[in-house]
């Protein structure tokens, strides 16, 4: 094709072929991250990164911004956090990049570098990309970044900001009639009154923030909530309530949303620690193992729960403890979900 003088129209088309897909099936991967769209751009991973490859190497970088702003939420569900970030990094290095592609290339590295557990840096990214918007007077995208922005602004405890932020979003999605957006924006709003240890009210806020979001349609976000909610329940004294509606999040997760999944397990074993540690501690050794292969997430002790092997220690003796940990690190995934599975019926049975 080179030497034909063919291949830079064959590429064009190539990418516009595959930016086409990456537009039809992108509402579905925020609703079903592991769903048709996910397996639908699974089965061409290696066009998508051809398009990608040739997007940097002609220096046109819209191309490639464009395409990873559309699929980055297959990057997670794929466990494919970490190649996604490199190629957006690698973007938005390209100086001639358009404001509002370079914008969206912000939003997604900011998303990817959010489940990495990144928050300083993803902070940063968002608010590049609220300038931008702000700039070209895009004002859903606007409250999109601030949903972000406030809850990202929760994990670092900048929680005054975070408030504003949350109420600053929900204002623009209530101008904009979007339910779902000002479903998001109650969860971070939820997310600052826990954070200030009013869990209760958290709690409430919380499961009203939840029924929006499942009503508007939202799956992912909707069992990614799920972990609060279990959290806030466990922290309010009700054990058993809280591993069900993590077992609930698990089993809607398997086979569609593995990086989910596993920070899901570790909050099981955190929960069910104190009834048995040693299963539990095992559990957390798989997370573990899991965890540096998919890439960073939610650790227990961020939402004020006491991880597994922490708790553990205060049960167990050391060498328990460490004999534990070990054997868990080498089971596999599948087996992780049945020791849950397992766990999850010995924490809520009613003689516990």
């Amino acid at each position: 094709l080179a030497e034909a003088g063919e291949y830079d129209d064959i590429s064009r088309g190539h990418a516009e072929y595959f930016l086409e897909l990456a537009r039809r099936v992108e509402p579905q991967l925020s609703q079903d991250p592991g769903g048709e769209g996910a397996a639908a751009l699974a089965a061409d991973t290696d066009n998508l990164r051809a398009v990608l490859r040739h997007s940097l190497e002609s220096e046109q970088p819209d191309v490639g911004l464009e395409l990873a702003g559309l699929i980055w939420r297959f990057w997670q569900s794929a466990d494919l956090l970490t190649e996604g970030r490199d190629w957006l990094e690698r973007l938005l290095e390209q100086p001639s990049a358009s404001p509002e592609a370079r914008a969206g290339g912000l939003c997604a590295l900011a998303g990817l570098c959010y489940w990495l557990a990144d928050y300083d840096r993803t902070l940063a990214l968002y608010e590049q990309a609220l300038v931008i918007y702000r700039s070209v007077g895009d004002r859903l995208n606007e409250a999109e970044t601030l949903y972000g922005m406030s809850m990202t602004a929760g994990w670092i405890d900048e929680l005054e900001r975070a408030e504003e932020l949350a109420d600053q979003s929900r204002a623009l999605f209530d101008d904009l009639e979007l339910s779902d957006g000002v479903g998001r924006a109650l969860l971070a709003k939820a997310f600052v009154v826990w954070k200030r240890d009013e869990l209760a009210a958290a709690k409430e806020i919380w499961e009203e923030a939840l029924g929006i979001v499942r009503a508007a349609g939202d799956e992912a976000l909707a069992n990614t909530a799920l972990v609060g909610l279990a959290s806030l329940t466990f922290q309010l004294g009700d054990r058993s309530e809280a591993i069900q509606v993590l077992m609930e999040g698990i089993e809607q997760s398997v086979g569609s949303n593995a990086h989910v999944t596993v920070w899901m397990l570790d909050f099981v074993a955190a929960f069910a620690t104190e009834v048995a540690p040693e299963r539990a501690v095992r559990l957390a050794g798989a997370v573990e193992t899991f965890r540096h292969e998919t890439g960073g997430g939610i650790l227990p002790e961020s939402l004020g729960v006491e991880p597994a092997r922490a708790a553990a220690g205060r049960l167990l003796d050391p060498v328990a403890v460490e004999e534990a940990w070990g054997a868990g690190r080498l089971i596999s995934r599948d087996d992780a979900v049945h020791e849950a599975r397992v766990l999850a019926a010995i924490a809520t049975s009613p003689a516990r």
